[in-house]
């Protein structure tokens, strides 16, 4: 999935944007800040936990890992 859907839906799990589109809070993760900076590093820290996989090329994704931590 792409970092920024990720990110979202990661915002959505924490009850972020319970009320928003992807489209209505798409500027938290096409800009710097720090909501957006604080749902990367959480996505980076799943990774390391060994929930998420990460992959940098083509672009950046996340899925979850399978099999699971």
């Amino acid at each position: 999935m792409d970092v920024d859907y990720a990110q979202f839906y990661l915002g959505r799990a924490i009850g972020l944007f319970a009320d928003r589109s992807f489209l209505q809070a798409k500027s938290v993760f096409w800009t710097e800040n720090p909501l957006g900076d604080a749902l990367y590093q959480m996505l980076r820290a799943l990774v390391m936990a060994g929930v998420l996989e990460c992959r940098d090329e083509p672009e950046l994704q996340f899925r979850w890992k399978p099999g699971g931590p």
